[in-house]
């Protein structure tokens, strides 16, 4: 897969989607209070902020943002279980599997 895969940053990519993914899955509706405890009255956005549009827009997110992280995870462990090649091997075949000639 991704031979260059940087396992620090990689990770901690993954831990934050995981951590936003699973806050607007499972507390959307405190993401929502806070949202409005901050935002100005009468502010830009104020009325879709209060409407259920913005608790379905908070799961989306998580949903997307947890499915990013899991692919991370996978991306990593590919990386991890996947063995290096050997230096100086030479592959006998263009494409594995092919015949060629």
């Amino acid at each position: 897969m991704i031979r260059e895969l940087s396992f620090g940053p990689t990770s901690v990519a993954a831990a934050l989607f995981m951590a936003v993914g699973l806050l607007c899955l499972l507390w959307p509706d405190a993401i929502q209070r806070v949202a409005l405890k901050y935002s100005l009255p009468g502010g830009l956005g104020r009325e879709f902020m209060e409407g259920r549009g913005y608790i379905l827009m908070l799961r989306l997110i998580g949903i997307v943002s947890t499915a990013v992280a899991l692919l991370l995870v996978a991306a990593l462990m590919t990386a991890l279980v996947t063995p290096e090649p050997r230096a100086g091997a030479v592959h006998s075949e263009a494409m594995p599997g092919i015949a060629t000639g």
